[in-house]
């Protein structure tokens, strides 16, 4: 049947009689539930196809098309609500059916649902809403040729997304137009005000314990219809993408400051007009083929400096990691290494392609298509198998994306249930199988001594349940016992004797050490100081305590050093086998949380009130401010990290922090 016959019918009729307020919100929810239903669909082949390139959209799609599927009330109560409000209040009074009314409303919904599949198709092809700000960001990026190189060989069904965008709506138009022309002749149900209540409220409590189940912010930005994507964009930032007015000032102290902290032996340039962050060696090294080093980053969540044995002999408690303090004995480590404190996506990009994060945005999530050199990949291309291992799900924080990239595999076992000792148990018995084929890169990722640090093994326990104080003991001793069972499995191999391994934390965590407000981010080094430790018999590590400034951008660069990969990079970070960090000056700022390390002092801003704190660089639990003696030295650090900021932002969203 022809839908524009269908709606002159309809037309006829409804302008014939007249009809309640009543009438009028249930015709109003027919058309909702139909758009319901048609979205429901739209979102199931989200989720249960392949994406462009062959994986599943998500590991796990249950953990996500059922938020989905309640989020998609959002938009389509927001347009029925003017709607289901006016005939409410009208709800005895008789009026005309208003076919013209309805047609606005149909087409609203059509359209919605138009947006929210293309907005799924871009999501499975690039994991980001497209948004104009992201559209305006990317016009210059020139991925129209990959778009369609992915429309014609998409492996969920090649031009599909394009005739879903075209099937969808006018599926859900004819529907439309048959309830009404159903309705059109009178026998408008007459459903109790209680029923009409349930229909319109149970949507409400179903956005509302999606909101407050976990996966958090992430999840939600995930899984979200387009038109909350589009809400989000009226506080997005316009000015992304805009050069800074002294850009070449700002291009000529990075690369001058980077010079200065660097001394090894390679003699770096940075030769790129289009690139500042590229630099290139003027005196490599060839990359050894026959002793090639195999590279293990151990990433512990939460691993706070604060409460680790070898960087607190001051404190008198149960000694929660001794495993790691030895490890600290064996290597080489580090007491003022630096993270950029939570979330745990920036600690992820900024350890393994050391890039500093976005000071507004997630990275992670805003910038995918952003060229970045990350390491696993790169010794991907010299012969370096490289796999990643965690039970945490990748897909909750959008991480999924990047592991495809960088990695040969990625493993997420949900059965293992956050448990670090059944991870690093798995990973040992994978690393078993990696060293006999050759040189590998991994990357374990624990997950147990995360908020809020329940217990896992009540044998592990060390301390009370009190506090997040004594829980946090509780669950860095048993990952701390899980790195020791991950080292015992594997140590009597044949190649653990050229393997070096990384181990860090990928942030710290505020526990109202200064300012009262547990789990509140800020600066403090609760939140952003963890160890560093690098254990391995290779002649150039520099066994032994260094108290020199580290931070998680330097992992990539020292053990590209140490292996011999000299290649034009534009890493941020220095190699700390050469240099130490001996004049490194460490300066963040994001969201209004700015700290600094320098050899020095340690800088922090309170995010309230914007009050500059400075002590001592010894002063390593921040304890005493001699900010009032040394006035200038905040301003210029926070002024300093603001600059970079600045520069580092417009770097990231024009895509050039190095050529694709």
């Amino acid at each position: 049947m022809n839908p524009a016959s269908v709606w002159t019918k309809t037309r006829n009729h409804t302008n014939a009689t007249d009809v309640l307020g009543r009438d009028h919100v249930v015709m109003t929810l027919g058309l909702l539930i139909i758009a319901f239903l048609i979205g429901t669909i739209s979102r199931a082949f989200l989720y249960w196809r392949l994406t462009p390139y062959g994986a599943p959209f998500v590991t796990y799609w249950e953990r996500y098309f059922f938020h989905a599927v309640f989020y998609s009330q959002v938009s389509l109560w927001a347009m029925g609500l003017p709607w289901l409000a006016w005939n409410g209040l009208r709800w005895s009074k008789r009026s005309r059916r208003h076919s013209f009314v309805y047609f606005i409303l149909i087409t609203l919904l059509a359209l919605n649902l138009m947006a929210d599949h293309a907005d799924h198709e871009i999501m499975r092809f690039a994991g980001v809403h497209p948004t104009p700000s992201f559209l305006l960001t990317y016009q210059g990026a020139g991925q129209t040729h990959t778009l369609n190189d992915a429309l014609t060989s998409d492996a969920g069904g090649p031009g599909l997304p394009v005739a879903l965008l075209i099937v969808l709506p006018i599926t859900f138009v004819t529907a439309a137009l048959f309830w009404l022309r159903k309705l059109s002749t009178g026998r408008i149900p007459r459903l109790s005000p209680i029923v009409i209540g349930l229909l319109i409220f149970i949507p409400v409590i179903w956005v509302s314990v999606s909101l407050v189940t976990s996966g958090g912010k992430f999840r939600q930005r995930k899984v979200q219809p387009y038109m909350m994507s589009l809400w989000d964009e009226l506080n997005a930032d316009w000015t992304a993408g805009q050069q800074p007015l002294n850009y070449n000032i700002l291009v000529q102290n990075y690369q001058s400051e980077w010079l200065t902290k660097n001394t090894d032996s390679k003699n770096w340039q940075f030769l790129s007009a289009d690139y500042p962050f590229l630099r290139t060696p003027q005196n490599p090294r060839p990359t050894p083929v026959d002793m090639r080093w195999n590279i293990v980053f151990l990433q512990l969540e939460t691993l706070r400096g604060w409460d680790t044995g070898h960087l607190r002999p001051d404190r008198k408690f149960p000694n929660p990691t001794p495993f790691l303090d030895s490890l600290a004995q064996k290597g080489a480590y580090w007491t003022r290494f630096t993270t950029f404190g939570p979330p745990t996506v920036s600690g992820f990009m900024s350890a393994h392609c050391s890039i500093t994060p976005h000071s507004r945005h997630n990275l992670i999530v805003s910038f995918p298509h952003t060229c970045l050199t990350c390491l696993p990949a790169e010794l991907r291309k010299i012969g370096y198998q490289a796999e990643y291992f965690t039970s945490s799900d990748p897909d909750w924080d959008s991480q999924r994306l990047w592991l495809d990239r960088w990695f040969d595999r990625h493993v997420y076992d949900r059965a293992a249930d956050e448990q670090d000792h059944v991870l690093f148990a798995q990973a040992a018995d994978r690393l078993v199988e990696l060293g006999r084929r050759g040189p590998f890169m991994a990357t374990i990722v624990s997950i147990t001594n995360h908020y809020p640090f329940q217990s896992r093994r009540a044998q592990s326990d060390i301390a009370g349940q009190d506090s997040f104080s004594d829980k946090i003991l509780n669950t860095l001793h048993y990952t701390d016992e899980a790195v020791e069972l991950l080292f015992r499995k594997i140590e009597t191999e044949p190649w653990f004797d050229r393997t070096l391994f990384f181990v860090y934390g990928d942030h710290g965590y505020n526990l109202g050490e200064h300012d009262g407000a547990p789990g509140q981010r800020n600066g403090y080094r609760e939140s952003t100081w963890s160890p560093l430790i690098i254990v391995g018999p290779h002649p150039d590590l520099p066994l032994g305590r260094h108290n020199e400034v580290a931070t998680l951008l330097d992992l990539v660069p020292t053990a590209a050093s140490l292996i011999g990969l000299d290649i034009t990079n534009p890493w941020q970070g220095i190699d700390l086998t050469s240099t130490g960090g001996k004049e490194q000056t460490f300066v963040h700022t994001k969201n209004n949380i700015t700290f600094a390390e320098t050899p020095e002092f340690s800088m922090v801003v309170d995010r309230e009130s914007g009050k500059i704190s400075l002590f001592s660089a010894q002063d390593f639990l921040q304890s005493v401010d001699i900010s009032a003696k040394w006035p200038h030295v905040g301003v210029e650090l926070a002024d300093r990290a603001a600059k970079f900021a600045e520069l580092n932002d417009y770097i990231i969203e024009t895509n050039r922090v190095c050529p694709r």
